[in-house]
């Protein structure tokens, strides 16, 4: 995946697709592939990181985890789940 911008991701999505609270989380990075967006969202409440994996063809809810203490480490786990995603691997985990 390759980082992008918010209007890239915003090309992608429905416009009808929700965003969530911006009380409660803010997007503060968006990543691209073929088959994927991935988002990375920070909680502003516990200032904690997460993210969530969407399929971009049809737009469908792939994956999200929460709770990662650093950006970098919510990042690394998006791209580990997509490439798991892209070699047809399912994950169940949701830890």
């Amino acid at each position: 995946m390759k980082p992008a911008t918010r209007n890239q991701a915003d090309d992608v999505l429905p416009a009808f697709w929700p965003r969530g609270n911006p009380r409660l989380h803010r997007e503060v990075a968006w990543w691209l592939d073929d088959k994927h967006l991935g988002i990375i969202v920070l909680d502003l409440i516990d200032r904690d990181y997460g993210f969530v994996l969407l399929s971009r063809d049809p737009v469908e809810f792939l994956d999200a985890i929460t709770s990662y203490p650093t950006q970098e480490q919510a990042e690394a786990k998006l791209h580990e789940r997509a490439m798991h995603r892209a070699r047809g691997l399912e994950t169940h985990e949701f830890t």
